[in-house]
């Protein structure tokens, strides 16, 4: 999970359904539901006033382990300017999620919209500069539901085509894919 410089690291609640998020009103209008909310306002409070609060028990189990404000100026100044050191200055961010949830009740793609877009409007930063998603949704009734989330630098490693690649090198060795190996055949 290393390579890139940590940008944050927090235990979160739960995002709500992204399936859900959006309602309309009888007019035809459309606005957030009350847990979409309550959830951004829960995570805001979360990256601001963690580490400011004299009583962390306030927050339950959830808890902002590390934030690094400088990176995460530097990178929303370099996405608001257009000029050439600000291009050069922008960041790609990779972001790490553990969803642990009791029951398993929904989509695994459905919890990283209202997660990433929490966060990225606690931080002030353009959600653009995210390139890189990892999401697990972990079923265990044994914890409390929560979000284990790390946010770090990304290093521009991926070229087109590489992936393919890297697949067909790793059933050339034989390390996976025991079973159909159909594209041995397409290279």
């Amino acid at each position: 999970m290393g390579n890139g410089m940590v940008i944050l690291a927090a235990q979160l609640p739960v995002p709500p359904s992204t399936n859900s998020a959006n309602k309309r009103n009888r007019y035809g209008g459309v606005y957030k539901d009350l847990a979409v909310v309550e959830f951004r306002t829960n995570v805001y409070n979360i990256l601001h006033n963690y580490e400011k609060a004299l009583d962390k028990r306030l927050f339950g189990i959830h808890r902002l382990d590390y934030l690094n404000w400088a990176a995460v100026a530097n990178n929303a100044q370099a996405y608001k300017l257009r000029t050439k050191t600000a291009l050069a200055m922008r960041t790609r961010w990779r972001i790490i999620a553990h969803v642990f949830v009791n029951e398993d009740r929904r989509d695994t793609d459905n919890c990283i919209k209202e997660l990433q877009d929490a966060i990225f409007k606690a931080l002030e930063v353009n959600d653009k500069c995210v390139s890189d998603v990892s999401l697990a949704l972990i079923v265990n009734r044994d914890v409390e539901p929560h979000t284990e989330v790390v946010i770090r630098e990304a290093p521009d490693v991926w070229k087109p085509g590489t992936l393919l690649e890297y697949v067909r090198l790793e059933m050339h060795l034989g390390e996976s894919y025991e079973g159909d190996r159909s594209l041995d055949r397409a290279g």
